[in-house]
């Protein structure tokens, strides 16, 4: 139950919580209308009167919007004025940038082919890259046939590359034309059908001398790697070193093996009668692709040739064994250092030296009135020297005694 205390202090708490919220709504009241006053003012008399001022002179104020408008019709068409000019300096700009990429692009070409068409720089760069394969693998057979396959890669492809950067460069070319017009304000549609015209025409023009030009600059890179391989003097320095170490390795075992044949001739190299043999006064008594009817004699004509050779000159001609053997070999040596002109007086030194071997034997000869023999022996020295010589050295072994020898 509620005692009497309890019910005074409630009714007293319910009379101030009314209080307060009459007090709250009353300022809330109070501030609303205030702010109707802010929103709405209430014009007096004064504010009458300037509106009044202000509608009488109201042409005044329109004379001053249509002088802001002309204001700001001018500031705005120096504004289009001026990004105007900031486009079209920005075009030039980029136009200006094209072109010189352009040119670069053209001098990059013309200095890549040129390094690519340097046979000497392209050597020297395929021999460094020789010796660092030879340090890496430690085999310079392995070097060797690398750099050989550079060089003939580098012959093949040399040519088809050029013919790539001279249509690039052409291409080039062109556009440099029209982007100079553009930048100078010329006719640019004109200068660009001009161009294209011409591009066409060239292009028609290069496929239809696409093969002659891709043969002849094969052949001619082709022709310039033979005679860099046969002339000693247009060698690279590393290729000619290499020439000249073969030469003396040659020199030092042809003497060896001269040597040893000179004392083992007697014993092994001896000619034998043979029997079946049918000598003639009209040519040799064994055909020229007889070889192998003496197989000593075969190796010997075929492995060293001069030695054999200078053999047959000593027991039939009478011409000293070293001699014979020193012109022969030493000719043979001079192939790389002559131009191969050295291996051509081998061919007229055989040919001579088989005619007179013709006499010895009673065979016709030049001398004996058959011209046509002279033809016949410069065909076998050129194309079949080995057997040539296998032919005079075993033409000892018939029996024929016109010579007043065996």
């Amino acid at each position: 139950m509620i005692s009497g205390n309890q019910k005074v202090l409630m009714l007293i708490l319910g009379l101030v919580l009314a209080f307060t919220f009459s007090v709250d709504a009353s300022q809330v009241h109070r501030q609303d209308k205030d702010d109707v006053q802010v929103k709405d003012p209430v014009p007096s008399d004064a504010d009458e009167d300037e509106e009044t001022d202000a509608t009488n002179q109201g042409p005044v104020y329109a004379v001053k919007t249509k002088d802001n408008n002309l204001d700001e019709k001018k500031e705005e068409s120096k504004y289009k004025l001026g990004s105007k000019k900031q486009v079209l300096g920005s075009k030039k700009q980029e136009l200006r940038l094209e072109l010189a990429s352009n040119l670069r692009k053209q001098s990059d070409f013309k200095q890549t082919i040129a390094h690519l068409t340097d046979q000497h720089k392209s050597d020297e760069e395929i021999e460094d890259l020789e010796k660092q394969v030879a340090n890496e693998t430690e085999s310079a057979e392995m070097a060797d046939m690398m750099g050989n396959m550079w060089k003939e890669m580098r012959m093949f492809e040399v040519p088809v590359y050029a013919k790539h950067v001279k249509h690039e460069v052409r291409h080039l070319k062109h556009a440099e034309k029209i982007l100079q017009a553009k930048l100078k304000g010329e006719h640019v549609k004109e200068t660009e059908e001009k161009e294209e015209s011409e591009e066409k025409k060239e292009d028609e023009e290069e496929r239809e001398d696409d093969g002659t030009a891709t043969t002849t600059a094969a052949k001619t890179t082709k022709d310039d790697d033979q005679t860099s391989s046969v002339n000693f003097w247009k060698m690279s320095h590393r290729s000619q070193e290499r020439v000249v170490t073969n030469t003396l390795v040659y020199l030092v075992f042809g003497i060896l093996a001269a040597v040893l044949f000179k004392q083992m001739r007697s014993k092994y190299f001896e000619p034998e009668e043979r029997l079946d043999a049918n000598p003639t006064t009209k040519d040799f008594s064994f055909s020229v692709f007889g070889c192998l009817g003496d197989l000593k004699i075969c190796a010997l004509g075929f492995c060293c040739p001069c030695l054999a050779w200078a053999n047959t000159l000593e027991r039939r001609l009478k011409l000293p064994y070293w001699k014979a053997f020193g012109i022969f070999f030493g000719l043979m040596l001079l192939h790389a250092y002559t131009m191969g002109l050295s291996s051509i007086a081998v061919v007229a030194l055989g040919v001579y030296h088989r005619q007179k071997l013709r006499e010895s034997y009673g065979i016709d000869s030049y001398e004996s009135g058959s011209k046509g023999t002279v033809a016949i022996d410069a065909l076998l020295w050129c194309f079949c020297q080995p057997c040539a010589i296998v032919q005079e050295a075993r033409e000892e072994s018939a029996k024929l005694d016109k010579a007043g020898l065996p």
